[in-house]
């Protein structure tokens, strides 16, 4: 039996319409309903459909789905996109870094018509990426970046190229081992 107090629909209308009496204590929330705005069990057409419709509720609900272990709830078609997508913007992230540890490294060592002006610059920013780098490296994506190094150092190269206007002859292959382009005070010396 509830606590609240029990008056006549025509009362509550009168204290509701005059304004002045808090009506909340006369109503049991605990048993309110809305025709037509019952709740449904998340299923997965549910969940491909808020998908559609609302990206970061959909993850909130897929989390809560994984914790209780409703498998068979799941929106497994858009699960495997999303942590697809994951996957690569990581590596795309680490890859992005290498490659800027790699770029400013060929101009310190090679730019020598912009060393006096740059050389600063280009060791703070060698610094910055490789503290990047390593807030998101993972034996994974290390091992990722080292089966990827030549081609960041080719998409390096590309980059240096047209800066310097294809005036100076860089290395056609990475002349830097990996474990010296993580190391954070090991920088090239000039051949």
């Amino acid at each position: 039996m509830s606590n609240q107090p029990i008056i006549s629909s025509q009362k509550l209308d009168r204290i509701f319409d005059e304004g002045e009496e808090d009506i909340r204590e006369y109503l049991d929330f605990s048993k309110a309903h809305r025709p037509g705005l019952e709740m449904t069990t998340l299923n997965e057409t549910n969940l491909k459909n808020l998908y559609e419709s609302d990206e970061h509720l959909w993850l909130e609900e897929t989390i809560k789905l994984l914790k209780e272990k409703r498998l068979n709830d799941l929106d497994i078609e858009h699960l495997i996109e999303e942590l697809e997508s994951l996957g690569k913007r990581d590596k795309n992230r680490v890859s992005s870094f290498l490659e800027q540890i790699i770029r400013h490294l060929l101009l310190l060592q090679y730019w020598d018509a912009e060393k006096d002006r740059n050389n600063n610059h280009w060791r703070a920013e060698i610094q910055s990426f490789r503290t990047q780098l390593r807030k998101y490296l993972t034996t994974n994506l290390q091992n990722y970046l080292v089966e990827e190094l030549d081609n960041i150092y080719n998409d390096a190269l590309d980059y240096v190229q047209e800066k310097t206007g294809f005036t100076i002859n860089f290395p056609k292959k990475c002349p830097y081992r990996f474990e010296e382009l993580l190391n954070k005070k090991w920088f090239p010396s000039k051949d």
